[in-house]
Protein backbone atom coordinates (compact mmCIF):
# COMPACT_ATOMS: atom_id res chain seq x y z
CA UNK A 1 0.00 0.00 0.00
CA UNK A 2 2.60 2.02 0.84
CA UNK A 3 4.42 1.91 -2.26
CA UNK A 4 1.97 2.70 -4.59
CA UNK A 5 1.44 6.16 -2.69
CA UNK A 6 5.09 6.39 -2.50
CA UNK A 7 4.59 5.66 -6.71
CA UNK A 8 1.82 8.23 -7.10
CA UNK A 9 2.62 10.93 -5.05
CA UNK A 10 6.25 11.01 -6.77
CA UNK A 11 4.48 10.72 -10.66
CA UNK A 12 2.14 13.94 -9.22
CA UNK A 13 5.93 16.01 -8.73
CA UNK A 14 7.08 15.14 -11.66
CA UNK A 15 3.92 15.85 -13.84
CA UNK A 16 3.98 19.34 -11.90
CA UNK A 17 7.82 19.73 -13.28
CA UNK A 18 6.77 18.61 -16.44
CA UNK A 19 4.40 20.76 -16.36
CA UNK A 20 6.29 23.77 -15.28
CA UNK A 21 9.39 22.87 -17.70
CA UNK A 22 6.99 23.43 -20.61
CA UNK A 23 5.75 26.23 -20.20
CA UNK A 24 1.94 25.57 -19.18
CA UNK A 25 0.94 26.38 -15.50
CA UNK A 26 1.48 24.24 -12.14
CA UNK A 27 -1.11 22.80 -10.92
CA UNK A 28 0.95 23.11 -6.80
CA UNK A 29 2.15 26.12 -5.34
CA UNK A 30 6.10 25.68 -3.95
CA UNK A 31 4.42 24.73 -0.71
CA UNK A 32 2.29 21.87 -1.86
CA UNK A 33 5.22 20.68 -3.99
CA UNK A 34 7.51 20.57 -1.24
CA UNK A 35 4.43 18.35 0.93
CA UNK A 36 3.69 16.14 -2.08
CA UNK A 37 8.13 15.30 -2.67
CA UNK A 38 7.68 15.11 1.35
CA UNK A 39 4.68 12.68 1.45
CA UNK A 40 6.60 10.34 -1.25
CA UNK A 41 9.71 10.32 0.41
CA UNK A 42 8.36 9.19 4.16
CA UNK A 43 5.75 7.12 1.94
CA UNK A 44 9.36 5.36 0.59
CA UNK A 45 10.53 5.03 3.92
CA UNK A 46 7.88 3.39 5.23
CA UNK A 47 8.24 0.49 3.19
CA UNK A 48 11.71 0.24 3.05
CA UNK A 49 11.55 -0.01 6.97
CA UNK A 50 8.89 -2.57 6.66
CA UNK A 51 10.80 -4.73 4.36
CA UNK A 52 14.01 -4.63 6.22
CA UNK A 53 12.39 -5.97 9.33
CA UNK A 54 10.59 -8.39 6.97
CA UNK A 55 13.99 -9.71 6.33
CA UNK A 56 15.23 -9.71 9.75
CA UNK A 57 12.34 -12.03 11.30
CA UNK A 58 13.07 -13.83 8.16
CA UNK A 59 16.70 -14.74 8.91
CA UNK A 60 16.06 -14.92 12.74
Amino acid sequence: MFISASIALFLVFIANVLAGAFGNAQFLSETGEMLVLVGASLAFVVVMLKQEAHSKNRND
